[in-house]
Parts: C-alpha cells; sequence; structure tokens
C-alpha cells in the first residue's frame, strides 16, 4: 500500500475499537474463514461472508454468544467511517442494505440433503464520528439499518484522539509503504480482541521501532480511560446508545444487584462532556450520560411549544434499554426500565 491519507487511517483504527466495543457487549468476533468454512470466506483482503449471489468483505464480523428466544443467532457486520467533515450520505447506507439482503438469502443457493441447515440472522451497524444525512438515517430506519453517530457531544475527544493518532502515526512514517497491517495486528494484541492477522509488511521490524511507541499510547488510552467509561445500550428502537458512566464498577455492582432497575430519564441539554440525556436509578447509585443524533434533537427542541411533548414522546422509545455487559465467558443482561407514572417530573 502506498502512503495512506489520515481519514483513511483513522477508519481503520475506528474499525479496531469497534470490535473491541462488541467483545463487551456479549459478542464473539469472527476473525477466520475455519470459524465456519460453510458461511467464510478467506479473501484477499480479509474475511469475507458467502451471500446468495457474492461474496462479501466483513471488516469487523461479530457473533451474540447467546442464542435470543425464538430466533436464529445473531451475526453483526460493523463498518466503521472517521471522516473529518462530510456526513455519510444514502449510497453508503444503500450498500449495507444490499450485504445484509445477500447474505440473509444465502442458504436459498445451497443445496439441500434432507438436513437442517444451520442459519444466521445478519444485522449490520454503521459508526460515524462525520454523522449521517438525513437521507441515509431515513433509509437506514425503513431498511433496519443500525446508525451509531460518533459526532455527539460524548464522543469528541474519541473521534479527536483517533484523528490525533492516525495523523501521528502518518508523520512519523518515513517510508513510501504504510505499514496498515502491522498497526492493526497490533492493536488486535493490545486491545485483546485477537482477530486474524492482515498480514504483516516486510518491513515489521521497522514498524515497530519508529511506530510502537505510539500506538502502545493510543491502546493505552483506549483501555484505561474508555473501558472504565461506556457501556452500549440498546432501546426499542433503531438506536444504539453508547453511555458515559462515572464509576463502571458501582455502576456494574448496582446492576447486579438489580438487572431490572427502574430508572429516571431526563433530557439535560448540551454540555461539553456529558452529552444531553442523563439516567438515574432512583437511589442515584447509577447514572449514564448519553447523547442523540443533532437530528434528533433538532426536532425534540426547534419548536419550544411541542417541546415537553416531543421529549416524552421520545422518552417512550427510550424507556426500555437492554445493557449486555460481557467480561470473558460471563454475560450478564440488565434492563433499565423507565415509567412516567414513576416520577412527578421528567
Amino acid at each position: 500500500m502506498a502512503r495512506i491519507g489520515g481519514g483513511q487511517l483513522a477508519g481503520y483504527v475506528l474499525e479496531e475499537i469497534v470490535a473491541w466495543m462488541l467483545l463487551s457487549s456479549g459478542y464473539k468476533l469472527l476473525t477466520r474463514a475455519a470459524d465456519d468454512p460453510d458461511e467464510l470466506v478467506a479473501g484477499p483482503n480479509g474475511l469475507r461472508v458467502r451471500g446468495r449471489g457474492a461474496e462479501h468483505q466483513a471488516d469487523v464480523l461479530g457473533e451474540l454468544i447467546y442464542v435470543p428466544p425464538f430466533s436464529l443467532p445473531l451475526r453483526m457486520f460493523v463498518e466503521a467511517k472517521c471522516h473529518k467533515s462530510g456526513a455519510i450520505g444514502l449510497a453508503e447506507v444503500r450498500n449495507a442494505h444490499g450485504v445484509i439482503h445477500d447474505v440473509n438469502q444465502n442458504w436459498a443457493s445451497k443445496p439441500h440433503h434432507g438436513l437442517p441447515q444451520q442459519r444466521y440472522h445478519y444485522l449490520y451497524s454503521m459508526f460515524s464520528t462525520s454523522g449521517f444525512t438525513h437521507d441515509a438515517q431515513e433509509y437506514a430506519q425503513a431498511h433496519q439499518i443500525v446508525l451509531v453517530d460518533l459526532s455527539t457531544p460524548s464522543f469528541k475527544d474519541l473521534s479527536m484522539a483517533i484523528r490525533d493518532f492516525a495523523r501521528q502515526l502518518a508523520d512519523a512514517w518515513v517510508g513510501d509503504e504504510f505499514p496498515t497491517g502491522w498497526v492493526r495486528n497490533e492493536l488486535r494484541r493490545l486491545l485483546g480482541t485477537d482477530l486474524q492477522a492482515t498480514g504483516g509488511p516486510a518491513n515489521g521490524a521497522l514498524a515497530g521501532e519508529i511506530l510502537g511507541g505510539i500506538v502502545d499510547d493510543f491502546a493505552a488510552f483506549i483501555v484505561d480511560d474508555w473501558k472504565a467509561r461506556m457501556l452500549l445500550g440498546f432501546p426499542a428502537a433503531p438506536l444504539i446508545l453508547p453511555m458515559l458512566v462515572t464509576d463502571m464498577a458501582a455502576t456494574l455492582d448496582a446492576l447486579a444487584q438489580r438487572p431490572l432497575m427502574r430508572v429516571r430519564l431526563r433530557h439535560v441539554g448540551e454540555t461539553e462532556t456529558a452529552g444531553s440525556w442523563l439516567i438515574e436509578s432512583s437511589e442515584h447509585r447509577v447514572q449514564l450520560h448519553f447523547s442523540l443524533p443533532d437530528r434528533i434533537e433538532r426536532w425534540i427542541a426547534n419548536d419550544p411549544e411541542k417541546y415537553r411533548a416531543r421529549r416524552a414522546t421520545f422518552k417512550q422509545l427510550l424507556s426500555d434499554i437492554t445493557i449486555v455487559h460481557a467480561a470473558g465467558q460471563d454475560v450478564q443482561v440488565y434492563r433499565l426500565v423507565y415509567d412516567a407514572a414513576d416520577w412527578r417530573r421528567g
């Protein structure tokens, strides 16, 4: 690979971080064709998934380690975009829908021999540090593509750290061919994602000498800072909520004692670090902060006369949030339930 742009490299880095997020949310990472020879193929640029009409690149592919009742096993394609500017548009989301439609029909092209076929239900999530256009969001909602907007205030420092890291790497490298494979492998080793090696460059020793310290420092920032701050929430809505906590150990301890926790949900407005929504338990032992995409926030706030009604409407979509937390093979499921009748204000 020739000289690499900072945006492209930042996208690769974000993919590694999202893979790490999946591990703590109850997913195992599928990394090799040997993990499922019937469905997966080793391609020239990494893992591919067989579809009915084509094979599709899977930069990050996770499988939920338990099967939801009355459902097929769930697998998740993850795509990460780290553009400095310019929201992700309709074309990228339309491509995601085409991929999912094809892989979910791959069983139709297989010969049948009387035995039940193992099938999976594939989903697609797209993470973006520059948000998504209105058309992209509308299309994604219609076709059940999950968009995760990392342009919100809660993730400002993470997005900046990724871009700074990519720029440091690009500036430090002196050769013509940037060692992308080496960087990704090192991040996987340090983050513990154990993804398949992408094929290190012949000058891997030089890469370690020049870039090793930069990669070590960034991985330490991710593990030490973000692992202690973030949980993913899954509401009954086409959203994933990356939620920040102030004390992870106390939060997990409280959730373990009350796996179904009744909470208060408040729209607290824009802040520099906390985002615009707050979830807290009645005893105030748990506090989680999250932000919503600008499009939703604008809809809620742009008409003062309808603000309270719109806020109440959206709270209903967030009234039952599932948190799946995994530490190795120990997977726990918690629910945060909000009922307006339980609160005088909110």
